[in-house]
């Protein structure tokens, strides 16, 4: 069984504003803990969608408070743009810098003129919205990162820190190859080469990296409107942990800022005005017939067995860390450990 996390203890000294503060937090901690399954994490997924410019705990907050709420602002902003909350209605409540108690408010609760169009109405099944592709590519060649259809190891995609070239395999759909190119382009923002063992590539993908990539995917496709019920995340504590020495709630707090910070990279860049085509890229085309009939069969994943020889039960690879230089540590600890493996009482 999953040992839950202690609750913390109510405060009941300080002033009015200092114990709805501490209220506050707790609340906050409550809905981070909630964050167990996948499905979980694809809901904060798709509040973060309908609240862009927001941080992990405004989203929770605010989602927690007012389900389904599109755009908030504070009393004076929404003054400004014209709209007056309305009578009676109660602000939601999040935690600005300090961190201090502010309240906002949805346009759901405010009158007057109509604003800009919120998010994009989701598009036909497979209907590539225009420029997505080509606006894709010109953020990867941004970053040094040439991107186009082929061999990608089995998967949607690949990117190949040693060449630097993103690859996308051919026989996917139109919305699905921008779906794979934002994965992609999502590891070229969070990731480096020290994060991944030789040979470099972010082929069949694990882990927490994994959980960052296909976020920053979910975000930034469901943001143009694309059908994101295809990407499945796994429980949060099987990449997050369970154990509250290592304080999963930090690490939960972390990636997603992290995927935030990338998908509005990504959103912002697909919003300006349509690139030129970068020199000798490939146009994403609808794959011919013949074409879907190349994908080459599902590879065995590389375990740390099918690399040693050592035959016993699957054990991950490297743990996955944040920073680079802890990702070397881990690379070469593996290495060390993987090379004692003969003759030990390990694999016994």
């Amino acid at each position: 069984m999953t040992a839950q996390p202690p609750e913390r203890e109510p405060t009941t000294r300080g002033n009015p504003h200092e114990r709805k503060l501490a209220a506050l937090q707790d609340h906050l901690d409550t809905e981070i803990r909630a964050l167990r399954s996948g499905a979980d994490w694809a809901r904060w997924l798709q509040a973060a969608t309908r609240l862009p410019g927001q941080d992990f705990a405004a989203v929770l907050l605010i989602a927690a408070q007012r389900h389904g709420a599109t755009m908030v602002a504070g009393y004076d902003t929404w003054q400004a743009a014209g709209r007056q909350v309305g009578k009676g209605e109660r602000g939601i409540q999040i935690l600005a810098p300090g961190p201090r108690l502010s309240y906002v408010w949805d346009i759901s609760q405010t009158t007057g003129p109509p604003l800009p169009a919120g998010p994009a109405a989701r598009l036909p099944a497979g209907q590539l919205p225009p420029g997505a592709w080509d606006a894709l590519v010109a953020l990867a060649a941004s970053h040094g990162f040439s991107a186009g259809c082929g061999d990608c190891g089995g998967g949607a995609g690949a990117t190949g820190w040693a060449d630097r070239r993103i690859r996308v395999y051919p026989g996917l759909g139109a919305a699905d190859a921008v779906r794979a190119l934002a994965h992609e382009v999502a590891h070229v923002l969070l990731h480096s080469p020290a994060a991944y063992p030789p040979p470099a590539s972010t082929a069949r993908c694990r882990g927490v990296r994994k959980v960052e990539a296909d976020s920053v995917a979910f975000v930034v496709c469901a943001s143009l409107g694309l059908d994101v019920s295809g990407i499945v995340f796994p429980q949060v504590a099987s990449w997050a942990g369970d154990d509250e020495r290592a304080r999963p709630a930090a690490t939960v707090n972390e990636v997603a800022d992290r995927i935030l910070t990338a998908a509005r990279t990504v959103t912002r860049h697909l919003t300006a005005a349509p690139p030129a085509p970068e020199p000798g890229a490939e146009p994403f085309a609808q794959p011919t017939a013949a074409a879907l009939t190349k994908r080459r069969p599902d590879r065995p994943p590389r375990t740390i067995a099918t690399r040693t020889g050592v035959r016993g039960t699957a054990v991950p690879g490297p743990p996955d860390a944040p920073h680079a230089e802890l990702a070397v540590i881990h690379v070469a600890a593996e290495r060390f450990y993987c090379a004692g493996l003969r003759g030990s009482w390990v694999p016994g």
